[in-house]
């Protein structure tokens, strides 16, 4: 069962890495076109959590 484990991986990678580079040419056509993908999921991430209310 281990190659089939291997195979699954490297599908999955390079699935992942097409998505980045999807991603990545989206951004360049967007508003958005001056910032990295790496400082747009920054945002993103930030984002998922509410303001906590401070007392």
């Amino acid at each position: 069962m281990e190659p089939n484990f291997g195979r699954i991986n490297t599908l999955l990678v390079e699935a992942f890495n097409d998505i980045l580079v999807i991603e990545e040419s989206e951004l360049k056509k967007s508003q958005f076109k001056d910032l990295s993908i790496t400082e747009m999921h920054t945002i993103e991430a930030i984002g998922m959590y509410k303001k906590k209310d401070h007392f």
